[in-house]
Parts: C-alpha cells; structure tokens; sequence
C-alpha cells in the first residue's frame, strides 16, 4: 500500500512539473496506443457480422476489373447478390405531386382525366427501353406512358419528344422518377461509336443496372426508318427514294444491321434481366402485347387507359407512308438475312421465342424469290 502511495505521489509530482503543452502531447500518444490496441478488434467483429456484404462488394470489384479478353457478362448477371438500392417492385407506384403533367387524351370525353407524370425520385428502378433506332421507341414510349400514368426517360435528350409531351426525355434518366429509359445501345450511327467495343456496351448495360425492355423489328423496315430521320431530321417526314441508290446508304446498311445484331446479341448474352418486345406483334396488337409487358414490370394494369388507347390507334409519330419498293441490293440481302437468322437462333435457345418472321417485309420476298 505504501509502494502504491508512494508511486502516485511520484507521479503527481512528475505530471505537474511537465509543461501543459507536453502534458497534452502525452495525453494524444496514450489515445493513439488506445485506438491501436481496440480498433482492430471492434473492426474484425464488425467485418465477421457483416461478411456477406463485403464478399459481394469484392465479388463485384474483382469482376469490373476483369474486361480484358472477356464477354463481361460476369459483370450483369453471374453476381449471386448483386448491391441494388433500388426498389425490388413497381408496385405501387409513388406518383409525384410535382408537374409538368401531360394529357394523351384532352378531346376524347372519357380519356380526357388521365395525365401522365413523374413518380417520386428514386422510387423506381432503372430498366432500359433499348432498340435500333427506327424501331417504334417513341410509338412505345406513349404507349406504356399513356397505359401506366408515368413518363419514360432518355438517355439522349430531343427537343421535339419533349414538346409531343415526353417530358421525361428532358429528366436525368438516373434519378428512379421513369419507368423505362430510351436507349440505342451502340446503334447510332456516328464517328465516335466505332470505337466503342464490349467495355463500354457492358458498361453502359450498367447503367440501367442490367435491365432492360428490348424492343426487335424487322431490320429491314428499322434501317429504312433511320435513314429516313438521318436524313431527313424529322420523325414524320420521308425522304426521296433516289438516296436509296448512294453508297452512303450502301455503307449504313451495313453497319446498321451489325449494329442491329449486336444490340439482340448484348441483351440476351449479357443482361441481368431483360424482355423482349417484337415490333410487329406490337403494331398488330398494342393494348395485348402493352399488357403483356406491365405484367412483366409488375405494373397494375389500367383496364380503361388500356380502352383508350385501343381506341386512339395511332400515334403522332408514325409516319403515313411506307417503302413501296425494295432498296436493298442481293448483298444487302444477304448479309440482313444471315444477320435475321442468327437472332433467331439466339432467341430461341436463350428465351424460347422466336421471331415473327412471317410478318419481315422483304426477308419473306427474298425467300420466296429464291425457293
């Protein structure tokens, strides 16, 4: 007990003899021994109990640095549990109070009191409205706005969509407030898209979280109406045929239906979840293949939006003319067919489907002529 007494006294004497600046400085070496003889134990405990977090999160840091040589298809659909701060389900959906709201329908009495809006920011997962330009993208966005009540994104922005009433082209198509997102993949046919391979395809299939809407059309009629808006910068409009006998049309025909496979191929190989919707079973039956659709996204499905739209067939976007002769050379033919078949094939082992072949204006003649 004296030893103790003794010790304390000695070390009152020795603390108060220090300056008050080194008495702080040996206060910052006793917390600093403290934290180095704790922490690590409180870390590792930490980590046991929350183990399956960080194995997904190295899981995924590993397979991202994995893009040399390799599909990538690791990177959307092989993680066991991928991290998703996004909500699971659609339903219901969270209707913003916040405009601008738009009316499909104003002039029709019993249409008229359906608007569609944004949902509430980050209450809606991202899902790509994927397709080959010239497939019917903004026909379909109305049809699933004008059948849900919410507006589709962009990852673009075109001023004219946003005056027809689209007004979710003008939103970040990130921030979970649209049902769907436009994109063409790498289908836009500009310089810089060359050079963009399977990194960058993978890498923005991320963006929508490897989800996805694809919508198929015959290639045929799909790279006849991109070139009629590349040409012409107009969604209704139709341009003359003698541009069809160029070898700049020459040219986009053949890396448009590369293009046009490549988008079928991505989705399928490397998605994390996709649905498929094909052009022509749409125009023949909008308000059954729409339903189909909203099952899929497990959207509550509008019996009287559905009657309004089934009354109001036609959108402002389609163009009241079509291609009467056919512009496309024997090795345009060819190449498209072989690039028909080929998605098929791919549809078919992968989700059971096949394509509407019977309804492909051109690959059917083409067929027929050479039986």
């Amino acid at each position: 007990m004296f030893m103790f007494y003794s010790f304390f006294r000695a070390a009152k004497y020795a603390w108060l003899s220090i300056s008050l600046r080194d008495r702080q400085l040996l206060l910052y070496i006793l917390i600093v021994i403290f934290l180095v003889f704790s922490v690590p134990k409180f870390t590792g405990e930490l980590n046991e109990n929350t183990g399956n977090l960080s194995n997904t999160v190295t899981e995924a840091d590993n397979i991202l640095k994995e893009v040399e040589g390799v599909t990538e298809a690791k990177a959307l659909s092989e993680i066991s549990h991928p991290i998703d701060l996004q909500v699971s389900s659609l339903l219901p959906i969270k209707f913003s109070p916040v405009g601008p709201f738009h009316h499909f329908w104003p002039k029709e009495d019993r249409c008229s009191n359906f608007t569609t809006r944004f949902a509430v920011k980050k209450s809606l997962p991202l899902r790509a409205l994927a397709s080959y330009p010239g497939s019917g993208n903004t026909w379909i966005r109305y049809l699933i706005e004008a059948a849900t009540g919410v507006y589709t994104g962009s990852f673009y922005r075109d001023p004219s969509i946003i005056k027809a009433g689209h007004h979710g082209e003008g939103r970040n198509f990130r921030d979970g407030s649209t049902i769907l997102q436009k994109t063409h993949h790498r289908s836009i046919y500009i310089e810089k898209y060359l050079s963009y391979g399977i990194n960058w395809r993978t890498k923005h299939m991320r963006e929508f979280q490897g989800r996805g809407v694809v919508v198929i059309r015959n290639p045929y009629k799909a790279i006849l109406s991109y070139w009629n808006f590349r040409s012409t910068k107009s969604h209704t409009k139709t341009i003359s045929s003698n541009t069809f006998h160029s070898r700049v049309f020459r040219d986009f025909v053949v890396v448009g239906i590369e293009r046009w496979l490549e988008l079928v191929s991505d989705w399928l190989n490397l998605s994390r979840e996709v649905y498929f919707i094909f052009y022509e079973d749409l125009a023949d039956a909008p308000t059954a293949e729409i339903r189909k659709l909203l099952n899929h996204l497990k959207v509550n499905v509008d019996e009287a939006r559905l009657s309004c739209i089934e009354l109001q067939s036609t959108a402002s976007f389609h163009r009241k003319n079509h291609q009467a002769e056919d512009p496309f050379t024997a090795e345009n033919h060819a190449l498209i067919n072989d690039s028909i078949e080929k998605a098929n094939r791919m549809l078919k082992e992968k989700i059971g489907r096949e394509l509407p072949l019977e309804k492909y204006e051109f690959y059917k003649a083409v067929n027929e002529s050479t039986s």
